[in-house]
């Protein structure tokens, strides 16, 4: 997504290197919102909310007359259905469990000769299957989440038990039981198990972090109302997914106002 940090990279990018061009494509909402800033800064922008970034790096090449292999046609595809969390035809379900093993394995590896060994497998237009060492890596990297599922599922269970109604929302302080990454995952789970919308508030780094998940589309545009507030420093994610980086000397109980202001309000 265009934050500040990705503005002073590609401000870095044009200083530096004067003849690249830079292509950006993205589908966050927050890309779309900065879009004329982001346009001055690079060569050609391609944005859509509707879109997966993979496809619109699809429709990129494709403009410019590339022929894509079937493999990364089929991978966008996949992409695309993951991302609007639609269920796969059956032609496509394997390979939307290829995509989420390989997606999972490139994360939790941080392994960059699996990933270059990923990206010539599936451009390459033979149908050549994957070595058995990669298969091996796919296989090791399910049973890591497996247990990882585990522990999210009784962090999640544990955590539930401590949440504060606060109007719609269930607020819970997680700052001194969650400190690792994976807390979307997690505030999407307490969702699922309270049957509510979340309030998490996590300490990552040097920062407190509140994950707000909505089922409608403001989780958002509450975390824009924290910025505009003075209690956020900034506010990423989706409409009903935000991760809201709040000011350090933030005070809590406003926050929680303007949750349950919120409820009144939005939902």
């Amino acid at each position: 997504p265009f934050t500040d940090k990705m503005r002073e990279l590609l401000k870095t990018i044009s200083r530096r290197c004067a003849s690249t061009k830079i292509l950006y494509a993205d589908h966050h909402p927050v890309t779309l919102e900065r879009l004329g800033e982001l346009k001055r800064l690079a060569s050609e922008v391609v944005v859509s909310r509707k879109e997966p970034t993979a496809r619109l790096l699809v429709m990129l090449a494709e403009k410019r007359g590339k022929r894509i292999p079937h493999k990364l046609l089929r991978y966008a595809d996949a992409i695309k259905v993951m991302e609007l969390g639609l269920k796969p035809s059956d032609e496509l379900s394997k390979i939307v469990k290829l995509v989420a093993s390989i997606s999972r394995a490139l994360k939790l590896e941080k392994n960059r000769e699996f990933w270059e060994k990923m990206a010539l497998w599936m451009s390459n237009p033979l149908p050549i299957p994957l070595s058995q060492s990669e298969l091996e890596v796919l296989k090791r990297v399910e049973e890591e989440l497996r247990r990882r599922d585990r522990e999210l599922e009784d962090a999640a269970t544990s955590l539930a038990i401590s949440a504060e109604r606060l109007g719609c929302f269930r607020f819970i302080d997680a700052r001194r039981k969650w400190k690792r990454r994976g807390a979307t995952s997690l505030a999407t789970r307490l969702s699922r198990i309270l049957k509510a919308p979340i309030a998490l508030l996590v300490m990552l780094g040097q920062f407190e972090i509140l994950i707000i998940r909505t089922r409608s589309a403001t989780a958002k545009s509450i975390g824009e109302e924290l910025v505009r507030e003075g209690l956020a420093l900034d506010v990423g994610g989706h409409s009903n997914l935000a991760i809201v980086r709040l000011q350090r000397s933030y005070d809590l109980s406003r926050v929680k106002q303007l949750l349950l202001k919120a409820c009144r309000e939005l939902l």
